[in-house]
């Protein structure tokens, strides 16, 4: 689900090569995310709403696991009672700082 929405941007933005995005995308689209996976070498947050219908708290689990077996580093956040968009401030703001954190940890010098 959020390499959907990151891909999308990317190609809205410009900046996605056109032949690894559509070869990313079809195995995403096949449902095979076993054959996308050992592609993963950089760290990767998960966040996930308990209750999204989109991406279920499941699916989101099962990537980090896998992730997590790969030797990714990774870290997975599920906030309790939240959809795919957190109504919750406090879940947002908490998002927020989780992922400035994490882009700190990872991007900065």
């Amino acid at each position: 689900c959020a390499d959907r929405h990151r891909a999308t941007a990317r190609v809205s933005q410009g900046t996605a090569r056109p032949e690894a995005l559509t070869a990313g995308l079809a195995r995403l689209r096949d449902g095979d995310l076993r054959k996308a996976l050992p592609m993963v070498r950089v760290p990767v947050l998960v966040i996930a709403g308990e209750r999204d219908a989109e991406c279920p708290s499941a699916q989101s689990y099962e990537f980090w696991h896998a992730l997590k077996t790969l030797g990714v580093p990774t870290h997975l956040i599920v906030y309790p009672g939240e959809g795919h968009l957190f109504i919750k401030p406090e879940h947002q703001v908490d998002r927020m700082e989780q992922t400035v954190g994490w882009f700190d940890k990872y991007l900065k010098d």
